[in-house]
């Protein structure tokens, strides 16, 4: 799984050179769905490191394209844009693609558990 990681890091770093690690992603290359974690993470919340997650599986992924089926959507697109990126909740990741937002968003609504709000999410983000 290391091995992946790294590859997978070393890869991104090429198309990403600014962004410094990946803690986690899913690889949908194999056949199956796959999460890998980086037990080395930073990530202060393991709970929403696993809902952003796991929203990429939910999304699913469009054959041979690096684009999720459900964010690709021109509908997805317009609630992204309208409501997601703007949004203080949503953090710089989730505001540069309809994909990471996608996954964002189920950060906020699986992460953080039983605490969550969800009638302020439905307020909030009323067609997301």
């Amino acid at each position: 799984m290391q091995r992946e990681l790294d590859a997978v890091q070393a890869r991104d770093k090429s198309r990403n050179p600014k962004r410094k690690v990946i803690s986690a992603f899913v690889d949908f290359n194999h056949g199956n769905v796959r999460i890998i974690i980086d037990g080395k993470s930073q990530q202060p919340n393991t709970a929403e490191l696993y809902a952003h997650e796991l929203s990429h599986v939910i999304d699913g992924k469009v054959k041979n394209e690096q684009k999720g089926q459900l964010s690709s959507s021109e509908e997805w697109n317009e609630i992204w844009r309208d409501e997601l990126q703007p949004a203080a909740e949503v953090n710089v990741y989730g505001k540069k693609s309809a994909r990471e937002g996608f996954a964002e968003f189920g950060r906020l609504l699986y992460g953080p558990g039983d605490k969550v709000d969800i009638a302020q999410l439905e307020a909030k983000f009323p067609r997301a």
